[in-house]
């Protein structure tokens, strides 16, 4: 199958794509075989279009980059890094590609939560998934204490 030469977490599984679907989507050029992350970071002509739209906000894709480079230097310098999970509890915002594409690009594991859990369920997510810190906009990080979590990341 195609998921050979892959490292995941000690007893993390993967399912596999069919190797006949994964050789069509490789010579169709729609796997590439670069991370997410590339797409931003190697953005070279498009720097200047619009990767990402926001109510009236309109961020290039350079714009995207700078804002995912300086998250993730924040994310770092409070000691986040490759394997730790981060909840991230944001809604449909610009804020949330940021964060997860940031993470992405430490090798953190996003924990991915909805705006509408309350208390109980981030409190649980976070000691389940053992994270280190969670994503969310200010009026939800009451969990985090509840949870006992080292950091916040807002």
């Amino acid at each position: 199958m195609s998921g050979a030469g892959l490292r995941f977490a000690e007893g993390a599984a993967l399912v596999p794509w069919p190797d006949e679907m994964a050789a069509r989507y490789r010579a169709h050029g729609l796997w590439t075989g670069q991370c997410l992350d590339a797409l931003i970071r190697k953005c070279g002509e498009a720097a200047a279009r619009t990767a990402l739209v926001c109510g009236r906000r309109r961020w290039s894709y350079a714009d995207l980059e700078a804002r995912v480079t300086r998250c993730a230097a924040g994310l770092q310098g409070l000691g986040i890094g490759a394997g730790d999970r981060v909840v991230v509890q944001l809604p449909n915002i610009a804020e949330y590609v940021v964060a997860v594409f940031a993470l992405f690009r430490l090798g953190a594991l996003p924990v991915f939560a909805l705006p509408a859990h309350r208390r109980s369920e981030i409190a649980y997510f976070c000691a389940h998934a053992e994270a280190v810190a969670e994503a969310a906009l200010d009026d939800a990080l009451g969990a985090v204490e509840q949870a006992n979590l080292p950091g916040t990341v807002d």
